[in-house]
């Protein structure tokens, strides 16, 4: 049986606080997630690494957090372009601008990884690394 555009789109109809909510409790999911993360690493690396790591974490923890923003930000700021593009009906527009976010974010997270925070471009790598 096929679907109506109303069950198609059942967040923009019906109550709206329950909506909210249904919108509301992922991300809210995420944020608990990530902040269990962060307690879990400051548990681990506090009782089993040293009071050195446990500083560096809280060191690194406001530069994190400055990345996870970073990148929650621009997730939203696609979602809203690409939202717009798939409410006009522009589906080829939408195919472009997911594989557009999907390509920056996959390039953001390889720059990321290319190589240790600490070390800066072109430098040699640490000898007591990896």
């Amino acid at each position: 049986m096929a679907r109506t555009p109303e069950q198609n789109n059942a967040i923009i109809t019906g109550s709206i606080p329950r909506q909210l909510l249904l919108f509301f409790f992922p991300i809210w999911l995420g944020t608990m997630f990530q902040q269990l993360y962060n307690t879990v690493d400051t548990l681990i690396v506090g009782n089993f690494v040293g009071t050195q790591a446990l500083a560096a974490v809280g060191a690194t923890s406001s530069f994190v957090q400055l990345l996870v923003g970073l990148f929650v930000g621009l997730c939203s700021g696609a979602g809203v372009i690409i939202a717009q593009s798939f409410g006009a009906g522009d589906h080829d527009e939408v195919n472009r601008q997911v594989h557009t976010a999907l390509a920056l974010a996959i390039a953001g997270g390889a720059a990321l990884t290319d190589r240790p925070a600490h070390q800066p471009p072109g430098a040699a790598p640490d000898a007591d690394a990896g």
